[in-house]
Parts: C-alpha cells; structure tokens; sequence
C-alpha cells in the first residue's frame, strides 16, 4: 500500500468512529459494524453505547500514531484531530460513566489532550479565525484542529460578509 493509500485509510478510520461517536450521542446503543454491511445485516440488533465508545476511544487511539501532526492540505484528518476526538469521546464516556469506568475514561481523555498540548499553538488575532482572510494565515491554520473552511459561493444569498 502506497504511503497515500495509508494516509487516506487512516482518515476514513478516523471519519468512522467521529460517525460512530455522533450516533452513540445521539441515539445511544446502535447497529456497529467494522467491516462492509450485507443484505444479512438488514436487521442487525443494537450494540451497547459502551462497547462503540470503547472502539471509538481505541480506535482513535490506534489510528493516531499512524498521522502526522499536521496534514498538509487544509480540511485533511491529522493526528491533532484524532486525539482531540479521542479526548471529547472519552469525556463523554466518562461522563455517562460506562460499565463503572469513569476515572480510566477520564483518564484516557487527559492523556489525549495532554498529547495535542504543546503540539499547536493559539492564533495571534481571535477575529482572525472568523474570516477568510485570518483563516490563510499561518498561526491561524495551526491553532485549528479540524476546520470549515469559508466559501464565496452563495455569499451573497447569505447574512454572512467579510
């Protein structure tokens, strides 16, 4: 596998268990597969919320060491972003405190976050993180974890202006 397929495979895990994370938020137990669903699958029965953000808060774990830590096209998936998502899944976890698990979950999030810490650093301008403009310049991009970025298009059937 080419160095970019490995890129692109540890995105889509990473895009996976976010997917997983908002549906355990939202729904709770839910339909989890790790492999392509089948016609069989039609009416898999529910997973435990606990048991999908175990996967997730491992996943992401696993999956980070794989990244680098800054990706080098804007909106990419990079290992700040796997952490951080690590960390938010963990403290939800914890806080819903899974199978008696609370502090290890709490834990988990700590050491995620402590890894991104000194990794980035804040942006000079806060304004500049709500423009166009601010949004190219560098120290901007390096504060972002996982950016929107603007759009012209549409601008002007929008209250949004620079």
């Amino acid at each position: 596998m080419s160095d970019e397929a490995k890129r692109y495979y540890a995105e889509a895990r990473v895009l996976r268990a976010y997917a997983y994370y908002n549906l355990v938020v939202a729904f709770g137990d839910v339909p989890f597969f790790t492999k392509p669903a089948t016609t069989e699958d039609y009416n898999a029965s529910r997973t435990s919320r606990q048991t999908v953000m175990d996967f997730v808060i491992e996943e992401l774990g696993l999956i980070a060491e794989e990244m680098p830590w800054t990706a080098t096209e804007r909106g990419r998936v990079d290992r700040a972003v796997a952490y951080g998502l690590q960390a938010r899944a963990a403290l939800f976890a914890g806080s819903l405190n899974f199978g008696g698990k609370a502090m290890d979950y709490f834990r988990t999030a700590a050491n995620a976050a402590n890894r991104v810490i000194g990794q980035r650093d804040l942006a000079k301008s806060f304004a500049d993180l709500f423009t166009k403009e601010g949004q190219t310049k560098s120290d901007v991009r390096n504060e972002m974890l996982w950016e929107l970025m603007y759009s012209d298009q549409m601008v002007n059937n929008t209250y949004w202006r620079n």
